[in-house]
C-alpha cells in the first residue's frame, strides 16, 4: 500500500464529511410537461416567456414556505427540498393551482408533474454557509424516478412522504383547491432503483389525474404476495366517499389498515372507522362484525365492549363504523400514568375487574376473543374514575355454530369456530395455543391473568417468567393471578366473573384472612396453654408419688425403728428375770454349798454385764 495515496484518501475523506452533511430530507422533483411542445406551437421567445412566467410564480409561492429551499433548477425543472412531506404537498397542490391560472389566462395548457419522496441525503453546504449547495445521494435518484413516472398534473409521492402528509393536513387548509383526493397505487419497479417503491399520489380532484401510473421504460407496477385493495386511502379533513363521515385524526394502524376518528357532519356524531385494504384481510372486519352481531342478540348491548354500528363491504374503501371512546387504550393511560406503580393499586384492579366482566358477558354469548391485551383494552374518564372497555374481535371465534343461529354471517361459515390458534400476540397467548391445541374460554382469562400481573407490578411490557411470584408481595394475589394464568387450563377460573368478584373483594379477604389467622394463633396459644397446664399436672402428680414413696418409706422405717425398741425392751425384761433366777439359784447354791458360792457370784456378775 502506498502511504501517501492512503493519506491523500483519508484527507480527501475528511474534507468531504466537513464539507457534507448527511441528513434526512423531504426531496421535491417537478418537470413541467410539454414544454417542447410549447415552444412549437408558440415560438422559442413566447414559450420561454411563460415558461419564465412558470418559474416566477413557483419561486413566489415557495417564498411562502421558510423552511424550504431551491437546490437547482435546469430547464424547466425544479429541485426544492422541505422541511416536512405536509409542506411539500402543500406547496405541489398550491403550485398545480398557480400553473393551471397561468395557462387559463394565456390560452395555453401547462402541467406539472411532481415527485415527493423522503430520504437520508448528503447535504452539500455553500462555501458562506446558509443555504445547502446541492443534494445528492440514491435518495435523490429515487425521487427524480418517482416524478418521471408521473404525467402532467399528477402528484406522486412514496409511502412514507404520502402517510405522513395525509395525517398532518386537513381538507381545508388549502385555500383556492377543491377536494383532496389521496390514493395508493401499489408497489412498482423503477429504473434504476434497487428495491420496489410504493407509489401513492395526491391531488385536487377534478384538475388532476389521479390515475395509477401506466408501465413503461421508467418503471412498472409489479403484484406482490399480500396484494392491497388499490385506490383511495383515508386523510385528515377528507369526507369518506359516499357518506357525511368527515374524517378527522388518525388513531391507529396495524397489518388490515388503519383506524380513523370521524365527525358526521349533520348529526355531529363522532365515531371509530376502521379501514381495511386489503381484500384478504377485510375478513377481520367481517368476522368482528358477525361476533358483535352475536353479542347482540344473546346479551343486548353491553357497556363494558365497544360497539359495532354500521359496516361497509360492498366495494372499496372497505370499513366499519364503532363508537369512539374518548381516551386512550390502557397502554396509552399507563404512560400518561406513570409510573404505573403510582397509581393505587385498586383503580388497577378495577380496570382488569371491569375486563372480566366484559369478558364473562362475551363468553357467556359463546364468543372468544382471543387478543386479550393492553393495546385492545380502552379506558375512558368517567366521575374522575377509570372506565375500561373491551374492542378488537377481529380475530374471535365462537365456542360452537349454536350461537349463529338467526345471525347474518356476512360470508362466514365454520371459520368462525375454528382459527389459527398462534393468531394473537404471543406474549399473552396461552400454554396450550402455543403448543396448537384450539383456544377456549380459559385461553382469555390467561391473557387477562397477564394484564392482572403487569398491571400489579406496574410494568406493561414485562413477561411472565417461571419466578414470577415472586414480583407479588400480596399472598392472595398471587392466588389470583396463579388461577389465571396455571399451565392446565383446569385450574384456571372457570370464566370472568370469578375473577372479577375476587378483585373487587380483596380488602374484605384480606380482612377474613388476618380474622383467620388471628384466630389460629388464638388456637394455638390455647393449645400451649393446655400442654402447660398437662405438664404442671403430671409434675404434681410425680411429686405427689415422690412424697408419698418418701412418707411410706419413713412410715416403715419408724415401724423398724419402734420394732427394735421393743426388741430390746423385751430382752431387758427377759435379762432382768434371768437376773433373779440367777440371784435365787445363787441363794440355793450358798445354802447348799459355800464352796460354791465365790464361782455363783462370779457367774452372776457376769450376767449382769
Amino acid at each position: 500500500m502506498n502511504p501517501t495515496a492512503s493519506d491523500e484518501q483519508r484527507q480527501r475523506i475528511e474534507d468531504f464529511q466537513r464539507t457534507n452533511q448527511l441528513g434526512l430530507a423531504t426531496l421535491f422533483f417537478s418537470d413541467l410537461v410539454g414544454s417542447m411542445q410549447l415552444k412549437q406551437s408558440l415560438g422559442d421567445r413566447a414559450a420561454i416567456g411563460l415558461i419564465q412566467a412558470h418559474h416566477a410564480a413557483f419561486r413566489e409561492l415557495l417564498a411562502q414556505f421558510p423552511k424550504a429551499e431551491e437546490i437547482d433548477t435546469a430547464g424547466d425543472s425544479f429541485f426544492l427540498i422541505f422541511a416536512a412531506p405536509s409542506d411539500a404537498v402543500r406547496f405541489a397542490l398550491l403550485a398545480q393551482a398557480l400553473t393551471h391560472a397561468l395557462a387559463t389566462g394565456n390560452g395555453h395548457p401547462l402541467r406539472d408533474r411532481i415527485g415527493i419522496h423522503v430520504g437520508e441525503v448528503f447535504i452539500k453546504a455553500a462555501e458562506s454557509g446558509g443555504k445547502p449547495k446541492d443534494l445528492f445521494g440514491t435518495q435523490v435518484d429515487t425521487c427524480a424516478r418517482i416524478m418521471s413516472l408521473g404525467e402532467g398534473d399528477q402528484i406522486l409521492l412514496s409511502r412514507f412522504a404520502f402517510d405522513s402528509a395525509r395525517q398532518a393536513m386537513r381538507g381545508d387548509a388549502l385555500d383556492g383547491t377543491g377536494d383532496i383526493a389521496w390514493l395508493n397505487h401499489g408497489f412498482y419497479e423503477l429504473k434504476g432503483v434497487e428495491e420496489p417503491v410504493e407509489i401513492c399520489e395526491v391531488g385536487e380532484v377534478g384538475r388532476a389525474r389521479l390515475v395509477a401510473p401506466e408501465a413503461g421504460e421508467k418503471g412498472h407496477r409489479i403484484v406482490t404476495g399480500d396484494e392491497p385493495v388499490l385506490g383511495w386511502r383515508p386523510a385528515a379533513g377528507q369526507t369518506v366517499p359516499n357518506t357525511q363521515w368527515v374524517l378527522d385524526r388518525l388513531l391507529g394502524e396495524g397489518g388490515f389498515g388503519e383506524v380513523w376518528l370521524a365527525r358526521h357532519q349533520t348529526l355531529k356524531d363522532r365515531r371509530v372507522l376502521k379501514f381495511c385494504f386489503n381484500a384478504e384481510k377485510a375478513r377481520s372486519l367481517k368476522r368482528e362484525v358477525t361476533l358483535f352481531r352475536v353479542l347482540r342478540e344473546h346479551v343486548g348491548a353491553q357497556p363494558g365492549i365497544v360497539a359495532v354500528h354500521d359496516v361497509y363491504f360492498d366495494q372499496p374503501p372497505y370499513y366499519i363504523v364503532m363508537d369512539h371512546i374518548d381516551g386512550p387504550t390502557l397502554a396509552g393511560w399507563a404512560e400518561a400514568h406513570a409510573p404505573l406503580d403510582a397509581v393505587p393499586l385498586a383503580t388497577r384492579l378495577e380496570i382488569v375487574a371491569q375486563i372480566a366482566d366484559a369478558l364473562q358477558t362475551a363468553h357467556d354469548a359463546g364468543v372468544i376473543h382471543r387478543d386479550v391485551k393492553p393495546s385492545n383494552i380502552l379506558i375512558a374518564e368517567e366521575a374522575g374514575a377509570p372506565r375500561a372497555m373491551l374492542t378488537d374481535f377481529g380475530i374471535g371465534q365462537l365456542v360452537s355454530g349454536d350461537a349463529l343461529a338467526g345471525i347474518t354471517q356476512i360470508g362466514f361459515t365454520k371459520t368462525m369456530m375454528a382459527a389459527d390458534s398462534m393468531t394473537g400476540t404471543q406474549l399473552y397467548l396461552a400454554p396450550e395455543l402455543l403448543s396448537g391445541q384450539p383456544a377456549t374460554i380459559r385461553s382469555d382469562i390467561y391473557a387477562l391473568g397477564i394484564v392482572l400481573y403487569q398491571l400489579v407490578i406496574g410494568a406493561l411490557n414485562r413477561p411472565l417468567t417461571s419466578d414470577w411470584a415472586d414480583d407479588i408481595a400480596d399472598p392472595l394475589l398471587r392466588e389470583d393471578i396463579q388461577h389465571c394464568v396455571a399451565g392446565d387450563p383446569a385450574k384456571r377460573f372457570a370464566g370472568g366473573a370469578q375473577l372479577s368478584a375476587n378483585l373487587r373483594a380483596l380488602p374484605q379477604r384480606r380482612t377474613e384472612k388476618e380474622n383467620a389467622e388471628r384466630l389460629q394463633a388464638r388456637v394455638v396459644r390455647r393449645k400451649k396453654q393446655m400442654r402447660l397446664v398437662s405438664f404442671a399436672g403430671a409434675a404434681v402428680a410425680v411429686a405427689a408419688l415422690f412424697f408419698a414413696f418418701a412418707f411410706v418409706r419413713e412410715h416403715d422405717l419408724k415401724l423398724k425403728v419402734a420394732e427394735e425398741g421393743r426388741r430390746a425392751e423385751r430382752g431387758e425384761v427377759l435379762a432382768k428375770a434371768e437376773a433373779k433366777r440367777a440371784e435365787a439359784a445363787l441363794a440355793d447354791l450358798k445354802a447348799s454349798a459355800p464352796a460354791l458360792l465365790q464361782l455363783a457370784e462370779s457367774e452372776a456378775d457376769a450376767q449382769r454385764f
